[in-house]
C-alpha cells in the first residue's frame, strides 16, 4: 500500500533534524574549523621558527647568560594561553551547537551569539595577509549563513517540539 505524501512527514522520527538545522550545524562546524586555523598555525610557526632577533635580544639584555632554548620555550609558552582559550571557545560552541541541533531553543540563540563573537574575534594573521583576509571573510560568511539557517521559518518546528 502506498503512503500518502501528505502524511509522510508524520511517520518520521521525533528526533529527526530539519534540513535547515542540519545545514546550520554543518555551516557552524565549517566556521569553527576555520576559526581554529589561525591559532593552530600560529602555534606551529612558534614551534618551528626561530625567535625574532629583537625579542631574543631583549631577553638577553634583561637576563644575561640566558640560553636560546629557554628564550624559545618562554616565547612558545607565552602564547599557549591564547591557544588554550581558542580551543575552549570552540569546545563551548560545539557543545551549544549540538544542543541547538537537538532542538533546544536557548541553544538557538546562544549558538548565534557565539558564532557572531567567534567571527568578530577570530585571528588568522599567521596565515599571511591575502589568505587571512579570505579566511576571515569565509568565517563571517559561514557564521551568517548558519544563523540564517537557524532562524528561517522552516527551522521553527524543530525548536518548538523540543523540551
Amino acid at each position: 500500500m502506498a503512503m500518502d505524501t501528505n502524511t509522510a512527514h508524520l511517520s518520521t522520527s521525533a528526533n529527526a533534524v530539519v534540513p535547515t538545522v542540519r545545514w546550520a550545524w554543518g555551516l557552524a562546524l565549517a566556521a569553527l574549523l576555520l576559526m581554529l586555523l589561525g591559532p593552530l598555525t600560529e602555534l606551529l610557526q612558534l614551534l618551528v621558527r626561530d625567535v625574532p632577533a629583537g625579542v631574543a635580544e631583549s631577553y638577553r639584555e634583561a637576563m644575561p647568560g640566558i640560553r636560546p632554548e629557554i628564550i624559545k620555550a618562554t616565547v612558545v609558552f607565552d602564547q599557549l594561553p591564547v591557544q588554550v582559550i581558542s580551543l575552549i571557545f570552540v569546545a563551548v560552541v560545539l557543545f551549544v551547537a549540538r544542543k541547538m541541533r537537538q532542538g533546544r531553543g536557548w541553544a538557538r540563540f546562544a549558538t548565534s551569539a557565539l558564532l557572531f563573537i567567534g567571527a568578530v574575534f577570530s585571528r588568522t594573521g599567521a596565515l599571511g595577509s591575502p589568505l587571512d583576509a579570505m579566511v576571515e571573510i569565509a568565517i563571517a560568511a559561514l557564521a551568517i549563513a548558519a544563523v540564517v539557517c537557524i532562524f528561517v521559518p522552516a527551522s521553527r518546528p524543530h525548536f518548538s517540539r523540543a523540551a
